[in-house]
């Protein structure tokens, strides 16, 4: 079953055809009457633009359309003198064709140049006063040009178009091919449906300056189709400028509105990305220090600072802690610092408070009291920080019962070692002393043997005297 608004844009459709194919039918009983219909049209719709971009110019931001509403109202204020200078009319009985081919080329300019303009005012107003001056001073210009003979001519009776005219119409082309850039660059400031509207129209536009390159006579059939490329040019302006912005205003009076939400959009779909990107960050990072927090070997303690300066009940224990103090970490959620120590201790922990306070950190050995009796000693290194307003004590319990055994075995190791050692040095000074006697007794003997040798000695020598 088809809808309402479907059949709304058959009959739609249809009637425009009707009506093209009435204005085209009108040539063959009369090209004036044809010729004079699609003028009086394209006129209208000129002015048109006019009363839509004037009477939204406080609302519209898009000073694009505010800009292609004048431009099109003085080009049609020139299209009407072409119309009325058409030959056969007679309006202006001693003029020839070449009076309206000028109107024609004179409103085509400015039109090109509109269109060229139109789309560097997409994200910013026009001023009135400085519009209104620029082509009021371009129509004067036409004006007194054509009045004094100083506009070339474009037709010639019996010859045709002439090069100044085929040349306009070529350099006109080639500023809608400018104009088609500039309006391709800023697409995204246009409703897509706008924006085709806005492109058919200019192609349109082209193809009828096309067309006008070519005929011999102003009722010649290049000279028909120019005006039908024309009629459905500003047509599509039409659709895309006044009838869409009637049908769907937001597409174009809050095209602004539209934009931003998109922008808005997307903004918060890249902040919600980011914050999800940096939420998997953080639980990572939260992972790691859990599974560091509960597998180091060292008990820690977090607990905070109450308003006295005092330790408050422990925030959070690893199981090296719990182990350590043999409790439970819901009992070890209910005490505090001062309440797990021996109190003849406790002066020494508000000493070490007071150092916090002073410093940030402390590193200090006591005795650590287990919920058994058994007294732990411990080395401890603590911080003080401030996270959230909260002051938090992190502590680092190291449990050094082995530490010192080990140190007091090797205590024990060495006074053995000493006292060996001692033992060692005096059998050696014996043993020096019995060698240093054996040495005088071995020295006393030598030297009395060498006395006895000496006696001998000198007892032959007396005897040998004797006897000589």
């Amino acid at each position: 079953m088809i809808d309402r608004s479907d059949l709304d844009r058959i009959f739609y459709l249809v009637a425009v055809a009707l009506i093209t194919a009435g204005v085209y039918l009108s040539s063959f009983y009369s090209y004036i009457l044809f010729h004079s219909l699609v003028e009086i049209a394209t006129i209208a719709i000129g002015f048109t633009l006019f009363i839509l971009a004037w009477n939204t110019r406080r609302i519209v931001p898009n000073g694009c359309i505010h800009l292609i509403g004048v431009g099109y109202a003085f080009a049609a204020f020139i299209d009407l003198f072409h119309t009325l200078a058409y030959k056969g009319i007679n309006v202006f009985p001693h003029s020839t064709a070449n009076l309206p081919t000028q109107l024609w080329i004179a409103a085509r300019y400015l039109q090109g140049a509109t269109l060229c303009l139109a789309p560097l005012f997409t994200r910013r107003r026009v001023n009135d006063t400085a519009t209104f001056l620029g082509y009021s001073g371009a129509l004067l210009g036409f004006a007194v040009t054509l009045a004094t003979g100083h506009f070339p001519d474009c037709f010639i009776e019996g010859k045709g178009l002439t090069p100044f005219k085929v040349a306009s119409e070529y350099v006109i082309i080639g500023m809608i091919g400018l104009a088609l850039v500039l309006f391709y660059r800023r697409r995204e400031e246009f409703d897509r449906q706008v924006f085709l509207y806005i492109v058919c129209s200019l192609g349109g536009t082209a193809l009828s300056e096309l067309s006008f390159t070519a005929y011999l006579s102003v009722y010649g059939f290049s000279n028909l189709l120019g005006h039908l490329l024309k009629l459905a040019a500003f047509y599509l302006i039409y659709r895309a400028l006044l009838a869409t912005g009637l049908t769907h205003p937001y597409l174009l009076i809050f095209r602004e509105l539209k934009a931003a939400e998109q922008a808005l959009r997307r903004e918060r779909e890249l902040l919600e990305e980011r914050v999800a990107e940096r939420t998997r960050e953080l639980r990572t990072s939260q992972e790691k220090y859990r599974v560091l927090f509960q597998s180091a070997y060292d008990a820690v303690f977090i607990h905070e600072v109450l308003a006295d300066g005092t330790p408050g009940p422990f925030i959070e224990v690893n199981d090296a802690a719990c182990n350590l103090l043999g409790y439970r970490r819901e009992e070890l959620a209910r005490l505090s610092p001062l309440q797990i120590d021996e109190p003849e201790r406790r002066d020494k922990i508000f000493s070490v408070m007071q150092a916090l306070a002073r410093n940030g950190q402390a590193a200090f050995e006591t005795v650590q009291v287990a919920k058994d009796g058994r007294k732990i000693p411990v080395e401890v290194s603590t911080c003080l920080t401030e996270i959230e307003g909260k002051k938090l004590i992190f502590s680092l319990v190291r449990d050094v019962t082995q530490r010192r055994e080990a140190e007091e075995s090797l205590r024990r190791l060495t006074d053995l070692l000493e006292e060996r050692v001692r033992e060692r040095t005096r059998e050696l000074e014996e043993k020096n002393e019995e060698l240093e006697r054996l040495n005088r007794l071995f020295v006393g003997r030598e030297l009395r043997m060498a006395e006895l040798k000496e006696q001998l000695a000198k007892l032959q020598g007396s005897d040998a005297l004797e006897h000589a």
